[in-house]
């Protein structure tokens, strides 16, 4: 019964595709499905013509946004995957995220740790993992050793 109970707290699938596609017309929610099955079958190429129909006429669609980017990182496009995340960073975690651990990857350290930080004091108490982590590694890369060891040991002592 418990378990039962549990279950109805956690959003469905179905209920997280719903927001997504909230306030989209039916041929936009056609293309944001096309899309993510593309990007799904990495098919990048693909996924970014649907992701783009999309934002034509909702041109600050947060998952439309976020699909469009990571089609561009898919396809090794960095720049232009970074240029899209930039855009939907404050519309959703998720790009914030993707766009922080995008500068990591590139070795933008300093721009990297802003955004970790400001993620961090958004989630905080309940910080995730990947931000900690994002963090740390960000921190190490700009040599940064004392600020990487007091957030692994207040990480661990959690």
């Amino acid at each position: 019964m418990i378990l039962a109970l549990l279950l109805l707290l956690v959003p469905s699938a179905a209920a997280q595709d719903e927001l997504a596609e909230l306030g989209l017309s039916t041929v936009s929610v056609e293309h944001y499905r096309l899309g993510v099955e593309a990007l799904e079958k990495e098919a990048f190429l693909e996924a970014k013509g649907h992701f783009w129909r999309v934002l034509i006429t909702n041109k600050n669609h947060p998952y439309s946004l976020l699909g469009l980017g990571r089609s561009y990182l898919g396809a090794g496009e960095l720049k232009l995957s970074g240029e899209t995340f930039d855009k939907c960073r404050h519309l959703s975690e998720e790009c914030a995220l993707e766009s922080a651990q995008l500068l990591l990857q590139m070795k933008r350290y300093r721009p990297a740790v802003d955004r970790f930080e400001r993620l961090q004091m958004e989630q905080e108490p309940e910080v995730d993992s990947a931000v900690r982590i994002g963090l740390f590694e960000a921190y190490v890369g700009l040599g940064m050793a004392g600020s990487a060891l007091d957030l692994g040991t207040l990480y661990f002592n959690q």
